[in-house]
């Protein structure tokens, strides 16, 4: 065993001599150091500053209790992944206000800074009460070698269409009078409604109703009102004629919704089979 140590250790030096005697016959060799690519190449590696690429910003209108709110949500990303550790914090505050100082790193007048999510490292998620405004986002980063800033504008985010979305105003008609329609008239501050329908044939058994409801889906303002014929014993043929509800109204005063949901319904039967038709729309209340 000692001796197969000594040969192995003697393998060694003949395998080092010649490369020292190589080097302490180079001109020069005193001078280089061997080391130095390495060196040089860990520290481009490690010196990498945080450089921001250009800023989105995304705002999304959320509807909630008790408040609705929007969300404002900002990506970012770098040219190089900077050397760590280094910091970054996005500052969010009103355009015409949030500034950032000479140094590039100080803001003032901010309404909120915050850091990235922890879900979403590339990103900035701030819910904010105000849904109706934009902002100014200013994100600040650094390391020990070097410092960035971006700065980009919000837009308010759009809001869900409204309950009263779509809504007409009045006089109007809904429908085709020549089968089955409403009539919607003002007289002074009274929305009146009447439901038509119109039978080119003979009918064993006809219903009309009309009803009304408020944005919320509640009954109302009107309630249910309608026609029926064809319950006689013995029958009595209906003729081809135009049949119409009780002609009903409300003071759009008095009513605090911004619309009225109308509708009317209509079932037929005859010898000749059934039918039905359905009618409905929103009306604007001024």
């Amino acid at each position: 065993m000692i001796k197969r140590t000594k040969l192995l250790f003697k393998g060694v030096l003949i395998s080092i001599i010649p490369l020292l005697f190589i080097q302490n016959c180079n001109p020069g060799a005193d001078n280089k150091d061997l080391t130095a690519p390495l060196v040089a190449s860990q520290s481009f590696f490690a010196t990498i500053p945080p450089t921001l690429n250009e800023l989105k910003v995304n705002t999304v209108y959320q509807t909630g209790f008790p408040e609705d709110s929007q969300k404002v949500e900002i990506s970012f990303s770098f040219q190089q992944t900077p050397t760590k550790p280094y910091s970054i914090k996005a500052y969010i505050g009103r355009p015409n206000f949030i500034e950032l100082d000479a140094d590039g790193t100080t803001v003032r007048n901010y309404i909120k800074a915050i850091d990235p999510s922890d879900f979403f490292p590339d990103r900035f998620i701030w819910t904010s009460p105000e849904t109706s405004a934009s902002y100014q986002i200013i994100v600040v980063t650094s390391n020990s070698f070097g410092k960035s800033t971006k700065k980009i504008n919000s837009i308010a985010p759009t809001p869900p269409a409204g309950p009263c979305n779509g809504s007409i105003a009045a006089p109007t008609t809904i429908g085709n009078c020549a089968q089955h329609c409403i009539e919607v008239t003002m007289n002074g501050n009274s929305m009146e409604f009447v439901a038509k329908y119109t039978t080119t044939s003979v009918q064993d058994y006809l219903y009309l109703d009309f009803t009304t409801e408020n944005s919320k889906g509640n009954t109302g303002p009107i309630p249910l009102t309608f026609v029926e014929l064809g319950l006689e014993e013995p029958p009595v043929p209906i003729s081809a004629n135009t049949y119409s509800t009780i002609k009903k109204s409300f003071d759009t005063q008095a009513y605090t919704d911004a619309c009225v949901n109308i509708a009317s319904y209509t079932f037929l039967n005859s010898a000749s089979g059934s039918s039905d038709s359905f009618v409905t729309k929103k009306i604007t209340v001024p």
